[in-house]
């Protein structure tokens, strides 16, 4: 079952069943218990995950300049995350946090680039269909953000 949902995510799609499993190989699947943190805004990440199973809430939690907590998004099974740190090194911008008991792929940076350099045109499919989910997300936020200025 992890492998499938792995094969049906978005990041995936246009790529042979051979090369998804070179990719699958190169990550490893985490058994996250409901209730742990994945991820911590501030912490300098270097991997890229996907959910297989379960759900996490993506988040903005208390701090000195936040007084409540911001909850922001769900993930649920092939949704990814930490692709922004993933992509410019900065540190993660929200926490992530299983909301139940969930399997996620998480394939470090380095492991991705060994993958790509044996695998270049795996590489632009992939980063294609990333750069694609990341505009799906831009759209979605600029539609709610119209929702606010209704007049």
């Amino acid at each position: 079952m992890i492998i499938e949902a792995f094969s049906n995510n978005q990041i995936v799609q246009g790529l042979s069943d051979k090369k998804i499993k070179k990719l699958f190989d190169a990550g490893s699947v985490v058994h996250i218990g409901t209730g742990n943190i994945i991820v911590n805004e501030g912490q300098t990440l270097d991997s890229f995950y996907i959910m297989l199973a379960g759900k996490a809430q993506v988040f903005l939690p208390v701090s000195l300049n936040r007084p409540s907590q911001i909850d922001l998004t769900t993930k649920n099974i092939f949704d990814c995350f930490g692709e922004y740190s993933f992509i410019d090194k900065q540190p993660a911008s929200a926490s992530v946090k299983a909301v139940e008991d969930s399997a996620v792929f998480v394939i470090t940076h380095d492991a991705f680039q060994k993958f790509l350099d044996k695998q270049k045109k795996a590489g632009y499919i992939i980063y294609k269909n990333l750069l694609s989910i990341l505009v799906d997300r831009l759209r979605a936020d600029n539609a709610e953000l119209d929702l606010f200025n209704l007049q």
